[in-house]
Formats: structure tokens, C-alpha cells, sequence
């Protein structure tokens, strides 16, 4: 997200496709909420116990918020899948 490095762009489109999924449809309603934070939770602990991490510099091995390292991710071909 926006080269920042943090929290990795795969895992925060998995939120968002597991709150339009699961998410509330409406301001009351808390049970769905509350369903969704555990769905969102226990993704992110199984992508954690897969990967080792849901922070891009930890997965990627670059720090991309750095220019330099941005540009030698780049050039490695990291990003591909």
C-alpha cells in the first residue's frame, strides 16, 4: 500500500474481500461485526503462521518505503507471482 512497506497489499485485499463477504450491512448490526473480526483474525493468523509475517519488508526482504530498495525489488522481480 502505497510503497509504505507495512502491511502487505495481499493481505489487506483479503480484508477488504472478507468484509464485503462478511461485514456488517448495516451500522446495527454488531453480530456481523463481531463474526467478521474473528473471519479477519483468524486469516491473518493463519497467513502469519504460513509466511512468518503480514509486514511487506519482512515478506519481500525490501524495505520499499526506501527508494533504493524499491528500485533493487524491482529489478528482482519480487512483485511477480
Amino acid at each position: 500500500m502505497a510503497n509504505l512497506g507495512e502491511a502487505c497489499g495481499e493481505i489487506t485485499g483479503a480484508f477488504l474481500v472478507l468484509g464485503l463477504k462478511y461485514g456488517q450491512k448495516d451500522a446495527d448490526d454488531k453480530h456481523s461485526k463481531a463474526v467478521n473480526f474473528l473471519i479477519v483474525k483468524d486469516f491473518e493468523a493463519r497467513f502469519r503462521k504460513l509466511n512468518g509475517s503480514i509486514s511487506c519488508k519482512e515478506l519481500i526482504e525490501y524495505d520499499i518505503s526506501n527508494e533504493k530498495q524499491l528500485i533493487a525489488a524491482i529489478q528482482t522481480d519480487v512483485f511477480q507471482i
